[in-house]
């Protein structure tokens, strides 16, 4: 059989944005085009077929059952009109196609007419064929009626294709608004979030605005913030709404991390659409799902190639993630990683200074101290002063210093307190709990009591420092070559407080200029007295000597009156009486 199929090259084939006929075109209204042309011709049957993707598929047709279509189609593929119309009244009586199987079987054809279906831009799309059982012959009029029909098939599938260019360019323009309202909403979320975070906000202020920002534009889903490792999720700040239960501060993971979170690592995004139907998350579904998890985005926050925390997005329910959604928590988690970076940045300056201000003051109070030992010999004086000074310093309830006799319990010689609490002034104090070898040394020579119902102690110590309303204490003990001098101590009464190491070499430093005005006191003392006992031997010397001299005045006044006289009488008067 001879075609009239142009070769491949001369077939113009539909591209995208032009009149084509896959799934644009309203088939009934073909199919009506299609009986127009079979009444018209008076045949049984009419077909509409397309050229697509080098192949020819019918649209429309009349007149054929199912397994009719398939061989009538290879007809109109092999009898493709061009430019013209192609019209055989007996198709037995055409050396093309007398020997069709379509002709000398079942559906046995005997009538064909096609025209091509031209484009305004003169494109052959397919054809419009009818065909018949019979010879017959058409008549001009009717080829007229049938190129008519033929252009309004065009007509169709252009106004077609415009209402699909049309309805496409509206969803584009509505895509391109939806885009934008939600690249707004993330502009205004991260603008609401930077202006907002002030230079003095710490790291979790920072967190803590953060999430709640992000929580009054998504009020349907848990927002978190918490750190990540392979024993546990720490959860920083969260909040949800309140269908959704709280979250524990610490979720252990007890089989290792999910192998789904390992993009984690490598600061992607993981988003779980949801929990149940997630592959990897096997050891750890329960626990989320307890927590009313169905679904999650999860957003890495890193620094310095560092994994340091996890913005999460939680939903009560599966949920199929927006790219927006997906996209907001990204770019929040991008800044949130700088301004973090910067928060702790502005805390470590914040804690250099506070340390720096700290040593300025500690070396202020040692200075103090030390200038009133240089400056003073009153023990008395110096005590007080130090107790008030480094009450004020820790800023403590009550601060003393018990002073220790050898072989006696100490007794509390000088107290700074505030006035709530009861006085510890002439209260003694065992020395066996401080001397060396005793259970109290446990820091050095340091006894650091955090928290008084947290620690073993000696029951009578216990009780002694609960009789004094102490809930924390610090205490060291001043010692001279082992030997314990005293003790200065300080008591927190109202609270528990954790003693930083600073404070503990502060006070032991203390200590230390303590021994040394307790030995400079000492030795004062030892000067005082050998003072008071030479003064006393000058006294009795000189007494003696007075004593001598006047015995030497006597002897002399006797001596004189025997010179001057002879009578033994009135001499041994005189000596009497001298």
């Amino acid at each position: 059989m001879k075609s009239l199929l142009h070769s491949e090259q001369t077939i113009t084939h539909n591209k995208p944005g032009e009149a084509q006929s896959g799934g644009t075109t309203s088939e009934e209204a073909l199919n009506d085009l299609a009986r127009i042309a079979a009444h018209i011709c008076g045949t049984t049957v009419a077909l509409i077929s397309f050229v697509e993707n080098n192949q020819m598929c019918f649209k429309a047709q009349v007149g054929l059952d199912a397994t009719e279509i398939n061989s009538v189609l290879e007809l109109c593929s092999v009898a493709l009109p061009q430019n013209e119309a192609i019209v055989i009244s007996d198709i037995r009586m055409d050396e093309r196609f007398s020997s069709s199987s379509v002709v000398t079987s079942h559906p046995y054809i005997r009538f064909y007419a096609g025209l091509p279906l031209i484009t305004s831009q003169g494109k052959v799309l397919g054809s419009l064929c009818v065909i018949d059982h019979i010879p017959r012959k058409l008549s001009q009029k009717q080829i007229k009626m049938l190129w008519a029909l033929s252009r309004q098939v065009i007509t169709q599938l252009e106004q077609q294709q415009n209402l699909y260019t049309l309805t496409y360019t509206i969803y584009e323009d509505q895509q391109t608004q939806q885009k934008l309202q939600e690249s707004e909403t993330r502009l205004r979320l991260l603008n609401s979030i930077s202006t907002q975070i002030t230079a003095g906000m710490s790291v979790y202020e920072v967190i803590e605005h953060t999430v709640k920002q992000i929580s009054e534009h998504f009020k349907s889903f848990r927002v978190v913030y918490s750190t990540i490792d392979e024993q546990k999720i720490t959860v920083l700040y969260s909040l949800q709404p309140p269908t959704m239960p709280p979250l524990d501060k610490i979720i252990p993971i007890i089989s290792g991390l999910p192998k789904y979170f390992d993009p984690l690592r490598s600061f992607q995004p993981v988003v779980t659409e949801n929990l149940i139907k997630a592959i990897g998350f096997e050891p750890f579904v329960d626990q989320l799902l307890s927590f009313g998890i169905q679904a999650m985005i999860n957003v890495p926050l890193h620094h310095s190639d560092k994994l340091v925390g996890l913005l999460c997005f939680d939903s009560p329910k599966p949920r199929q993630w927006s790219e927006h959604e997906v996209d907001t928590l990204t770019q929040v988690a991008e800044y949130l990683s700088f301004a973090l970076k910067e928060a702790h940045a502005q805390e470590r300056r914040s804690q250099a200074e506070a340390a720096l201000r700290q040593q300025h003051q500690r070396e202020r109070l040692l200075s103090k101290i030390t200038q009133q030992i240089r400056c003073s010999l009153d023990l008395e004086k110096i005590l007080d002063t130090t107790v008030t000074e480094v009450r004020h310093f820790f800023q403590a309830e009550r601060v003393l210093v018990h002073c220790y006799e050898q072989g006696r319990d100490g007794i509390a010689i000088a107290q700074s307190a505030d006035p709530s609490w009861i006085s510890s002034l002439d209260v003694k104090m065992d020395r066996s709990w401080f001397e060396k070898g005793a259970k109290l040394y446990q820091q050095g020579n340091v006894y650091v009591i955090d928290d008084i119902e947290q620690v073993k102690l000696p029951f009578k110590f216990q009780q002694f420092l609960a009789q004094q309303q102490v809930q924390a204490a610090l205490i060291v003990p001043i010692l001279e070559s082992e030997e314990l001098l005293g003790i200065i101590a300080i008591y927190q009464c109202s609270q528990t407080r954790n003693w930083k190491t600073w404070e503990i070499d502060l006070l032991e430093q203390l200590a230390t200029q303590v021994t040394i005005a307790i030995q400079q006191g000492k030795l004062y003392q030892q000067v005082q007295e050998l003072n008071s006992e030479l003064q006393h031997k000058v006294q009795r010397r000189t007494a003696q000597l007075e004593q001598a001299l006047d015995l030497e005045a006597t002897l002399k006044r006797i001596t004189d009156q025997v010179r001057d006289s002879l009578d033994e009488n009135k001499i041994l008067q005189t000596a009497v009486e001298q």
